[in-house]
């Protein structure tokens, strides 16, 4: 799992240089203009169609419903990182909490490097982005809105991920599997303003589960729950009555809302 999750952090780097790099092309000048130049008159300002101003009766394909995994799973992240910011920023007001629950809510955070392939899913270029990071055998294929990437790591590991998204309903469900056994299965689906979404994960060494739980909206409720299990957990697609309690467990978990921290750990129930 370490080196699987090195792999995918250099692929978000490389992700974020390709975002960076591209620019619109500048017009080429006409003959006509070529020629105003040699004979010294006044050359027209030369325009492009990505310079001209959108018509504001056009609909707005970033705001839109996505399309595309990556465009779903993309939304998804920026609402999870703005939630995990604030329950962070509230449990750093406590140092009692600091510590001993700002660890223990890491893997919230970093689970979603072993995802970064459903990050580019559907976009032109994503699989030319894979490969520069991963290994030249890496293959996307889609059938519908199931998407899969296939590749072997340098040390032989082969790697295989699918995700299947519902671009009308908002969801998505995806298993990443490492050499035949599966390492991770992942789903999220809309919740009211918000998200719902789960993760269940393999331990090697201690041949059990974690099973990390997520509830949060726009900027009211953030809910985290982390656990260890021994069986697969029951799908969230198709729920459409979650809510913060749907991380409750008796192992650990957060809970902000109005303003008000709950905390379950080590067996004890505090609210801040």
């Amino acid at each position: 799992m370490k080196r699987f999750i090195s792999v995918l952090i250099s692929i978000c780097m490389i992700l974020l240089v390709f975002s960076g790099c591209s620019g619109p092309e500048k017009a080429e000048p006409t003959e006509q203009q070529q020629e105003e130049t040699e004979a010294g008159g006044e050359v027209p300002e030369i325009t492009t169609p990505e310079a001209e101003t959108p018509d504001p009766t056009e609909p707005d394909e970033i705001t839109g419903p996505p399309a595309i995994p990556a465009e779903g799973y993309g939304k998804y992240i920026e609402m999870k990182s703005a939630a995990y910011d604030r329950i962070s920023a509230k449990i750093e007001e406590n140092d009692e909490l600091a510590l001993s629950v700002g660890l223990g809510l890491l893997p919230v955070a970093m689970i979603d490097l072993s995802l970064i392939p459903v990050s580019v899913l559907g976009m032109e270029g994503g699989e030319a982005a894979l490969r520069m990071m991963t290994s030249d055998d890496v293959v996307i294929e889609q059938n519908g809105q199931v998407y899969s990437v296939t590749y072997t790591d340098s040390e032989g590991a082969e790697y295989k991920q699918t995700a299947e998204f519902d671009p009308a309903a908002d969801t998505l469900k995806s298993t990443v599997m490492m050499d035949g056994k599966e390492a991770i299965f992942f789903e999220y689906t809309k919740a009211g303003n918000g998200y719902a979404s789960h993760y269940y994960t393999a331990n090697e060494e201690s041949n059990d589960f974690t099973l990390i739980t997520t509830f949060f909206d726009e900027s009211n409720i953030t809910a985290f729950g982390v656990e260890t299990v021994s069986s697969s957990p029951e799908s969230i697609l198709g729920k459409t009555d979650l809510t913060s309690e749907f991380v409750v467990n008796d192992e650990m978990y957060v809970i902000l809302q109005d303003g008000v921290l709950t905390v379950m750990n080590e067996g004890e129930l505090k609210t801040y």
